[in-house]
């Protein structure tokens, strides 16, 4: 409940006259704002109603998409006819001067010698004729074709356009239509009450009079089961100068709580000391079952690390101590090998520089023997042949 317009709802002071607060606590013990069964079904009604437009509305959107696609289908598959019409045109177009001159070639042209042609001339000469008005009519029709084409394409855009203006304020009306429906029912509802008041005021007028100001610029609204009735409270609102509110409007109706107020709060917070309790109790429960997990973990993990550090420290003395055995080894053996192989090399160079150097001797000194050798022939063959020539020339002289 509240006073219309936009004046807050008023404080209820000891001070006010009893009447009002009698008013006021009645309408607190029967008017509690708990959403039920008077608001559930108009709302159910208007909710229906806006789904049935939208479920319309997408229906015949989907409709029009429908009918775009198949009209750009449409338009795809008359568009690349228009485009193969328009390749072939422009082919004979382009061979337009060729055709032209070919076929004039063959219309016969009366000379001196020839005034008139013969039959095979006469038929070649009206094929001519003929294939060459055939040809215009065609350039003729596909410049009419080009223009028709290029009307009609304009007329589609139009309409396109035309077609979506058109299906936006359909689908704007659709959306609209809940709204200003249920605005004029509200409108309609007030309109009824307010005759209806002013029609009681009259009769009660003429008779004796029940009716009073109590409840001027107050607005209920009741969406439950009350006692008294939803009919009572709006005929006593009827009686009593009152507003009673079929919808409920933000705007026009607040509830007014006491009692149940602070009962409420009270309840809430109980509930909420409850709740913190319980709250901090699982906290502290979980954070000692952390502690001494994280500390139970901690201790596992330390005693591992310590027996994994010690083994790996046995490991690696052992793997040391057995690579610098095995590297001692290794350089003693390759020292002995590379001294014997070096003793063994220097022995075998020295003997074969003795064998070469007494090789050398021998071949020195027999090829010295040799000489001598032949020396010593040439020496002789030079005396008998000397003796030769000495014994000849003696001969010669002696003759």
């Amino acid at each position: 409940m509240q006073r219309t317009g936009h004046s807050r709802a008023p404080i209820l002071q000891p001070s006010q006259q009893r009447p009002r607060r009698m008013a006021q606590i009645f309408l607190l013990e029967t008017s509690i704002n708990v959403h039920g069964l008077s608001q559930v079904r108009p709302d159910a009604v208007a909710a229906a109603e806006a789904q049935q437009a939208a479920a319309e509305a997408e229906r015949q959107r989907l409709a029009n998409e429908a009918a775009a696609e198949a009209q750009r289908t449409a338009e795809t598959d008359e568009a690349a006819r228009n485009r193969r019409n328009a390749a072939s045109t422009e082919s004979l177009i382009a061979s337009e001067h060729q055709w032209t001159t070919v076929l004039q070639g063959m219309i016969f042209v009366p000379t001196e010698t020839q005034a008139e042609p013969t039959q095979a001339e006469a038929e070649r000469s009206n094929l001519a004729t003929v294939m060459l008005n055939v040809m215009r009519g065609v350039m003729w029709n596909n410049k009419l074709l080009q223009a028709h084409l290029h009307a009609e394409r304009q007329q589609r855009q139009q309409y396109q356009q035309d077609l979506a203006a058109v299906t936006a304020g359909v689908r704007d009306a659709a959306m609209q239509q809940p709204s200003q429906y249920m605005e004029l029912k509200v409108q309609k509802l007030r309109e009824q009450f307010h005759d209806e008041a002013t029609v009681g005021m009259h009769s009660e007028e003429e008779g004796q009079s029940n009716s009073s100001c109590l409840f001027r610029g107050i607005s209920i609204h009741v969406n439950g089961y009350t006692k008294p009735t939803h009919q009572e409270l709006r005929q006593l609102m009827v009686r009593h100068g009152g507003m009673f509110e079929n919808y409920y409007s933000r705007s026009r109706v607040v509830v007014v709580v006491v009692v149940v107020v602070v009962v409420v709060v009270v309840v809430v917070v109980v509930v909420v000391v409850v709740v913190v309790v319980v709250v901090v109790v699982v906290v502290v429960v979980v954070v000692v079952v952390v502690v001494v997990v994280v500390v139970v973990v901690v201790v596992v993990v330390v005693v591992v690390v310590v027996v994994v550090v010690v083994v790996v420290v046995v490991v690696v003395v052992v793997v040391v101590v057995v690579v610098v055995v095995v590297v001692v080894v290794v350089v003693v053996v390759v020292v002995v090998v590379a001294v014997v192989v070096v003793v063994v090399v220097v022995v075998v160079v020295v003997v074969v520089v003795v064998v070469v150097a007494v090789v050398v001797i021998v071949v020195v000194v027999l090829l010295l023997l040799l000489l001598v050798t032949i020396l010593a022939n040439f020496e002789v063959q030079i005396h008998k042949k000397l003796e030769e020539s000495t014994m000849l020339s003696i001969c010669e002289r002696n003759e």
